[in-house]
């Protein structure tokens, strides 16, 4: 079906906002992007606040088809949770870090979608590769899923803190891996921690 107008002016946008940030893209900027004038762009959306929330909402929709096919794909929790660091580090490698800082202090409607798709959808998933992992013997039988998966949404929020990790000084695709890492170290069983020493390499890759 063809994408209406409104959508492909909610995706060429969206991919402005990854690169440049929110703050620094003018309603005028995205119109001459997208090759139209700015009283046109105005007969589609309101005004930027609701331009930005229509692009996060875009793409935490597909990010989420994204982690559910990661978390789903592979032969084991252990790799599933790689697969998700990797396609989440690539995904993120591109983004211009003031768009976190940009949400946070001038869009809090638009963060809290964030927040939201974090402690509602990713909490789910992970607490679900949790569970799995502990019923085939990857991960250990004593730790908690629930408390575990709270923890690491707590770590996610953490990472994306500006204020504690700004952008100038750490890449948000070497904070999500390090963090990965820092996860599956701590629940993997014996036979997982084996697994993850055999496949190194992908650990190696992912800090590239």
């Amino acid at each position: 079906m063809e994408r209406s107008e409104k959508d492909q002016i909610i995706e060429q946008t969206g991919k402005l906002f990854l690169r440049y940030g929110v703050k620094s893209v003018s309603m005028d900027d995205i119109a001459r992007d997208l090759g139209i004038s700015k009283k046109t762009l105005y007969q589609y959306i309101d005004d930027k606040e609701e331009l930005v929330h229509l692009c996060i909402s875009s793409f935490l929709d597909g990010h989420a088809l994204i982690c559910q096919a990661c978390l789903h794909g592979s032969e084991n929790p252990i790799k599933r949770m790689l697969d998700l660091s990797q396609t989440v580090a690539i995904t993120l490698n591109d983004i211009n870090p003031s768009l976190l800082y940009d949400l946070q202090k001038y869009y809090s409607k638009s963060w809290k979608l964030f927040a939201d798709f974090r402690h509602e959808t990713i909490y789910s998933q992970i607490k679900e590769n949790l569970t799995q992992g502990k019923i085939e013997g990857w991960y250990r039988d004593e730790i908690n899923e629930e408390v575990i998966a709270h923890l690491y949404i707590g770590l996610m929020d953490l990472i994306s803190n500006s204020e504690i990790f700004p952008g100038s000084q750490f890449r948000y695709r070497d904070l999500v891996t390090e963090f990965m890492i820092y996860h599956l170290n701590g629940v993997v069983s014996l036979k997982g921690k084996e697994y993850l020493i055999e496949h190194n390499e992908i650990l190696n890759s992912l800090k590239q």
